[in-house]
């Protein structure tokens, strides 16, 4: 089943094109279904129950099928988050910057500098930014071994320090851009780890 996408703390689909939803897709999109039944409800007003058959898949109940194009929502009562999300990212020494997520994270893929990007208010990155203001986040583009390392603040795997070869320039504005990182415990989420809430920019002194 194709067609999942991200709204908020819930979940919902398009293009469906069988009755049968699978934990598998729930989890490669940053949840993790807590509940023996899920209830999914169609913007057109309609409503489904789904029951875990008790090997990661979820069955509408009834032999019902739910409709394409319609855009249909797992509720976030039987869905939960499993996605870190990062809090804040503040400059603490010229070369330095410390993030804080919002739950303990993958020690794996946090430290992976490659799953990080460092956007800046100029057309062009300098300094410690790897894309600039309207730029797109690529493989080409990320940090890397070569410029900069992560590591662990303390022990609560929610706190981690950027350490880089170079200075930021003082002046501009930094975004720091996390992608891919888990929560601990979890493998596999392909997505972003900020949303509109994240203290994530600075400007660099």
């Amino acid at each position: 089943m194709m067609g999942f996408y991200r709204t908020g703390n819930s979940l919902a689909y398009r293009q469906v094109r069988a009755n049968i939803i699978t934990l598998s897709e729930i989890q490669l999109m940053g949840f993790v279904s807590a509940a023996p039944v899920l209830t999914i409800t169609g913007d057109d007003g309609t409503s489904f129950r789904a029951r875990s058959s008790g090997n990661g898949s979820y069955r509408l109940t009834g032999d019902k099928f739910l409709k394409i194009g319609v855009s249909y929502r797992i509720a976030d009562l039987n869905v939960r988050a499993a996605v870190p999300k990062l809090l804040e990212a503040r400059q603490t020494a010229a070369n330095q910057i410390e993030m804080v997520y919002d739950r303990p994270c993958d020690l794996a893929s946090a430290v992976k500098v490659t799953n990080y990007w460092i956007r800046v208010s100029q057309a062009q990155p300098t300094g410690i930014g790897t894309v600039g203001m309207n730029g797109r986040l690529l493989p080409s583009n990320s940090l890397t071994p070569q410029n900069s390392v992560i590591a662990p603040t303390d022990s609560t795997k929610m706190r981690f320090t950027i350490l880089f070869k170079q200075n930021a320039v003082p002046g501009i504005v930094h975004e720091v851009l996390p992608c891919f990182v888990n929560q601990e415990g979890h493998t596999g989420y392909r997505g972003e780890n900020w949303d509109q809430d994240s203290r994530n920019q600075f400007t660099a002194r």
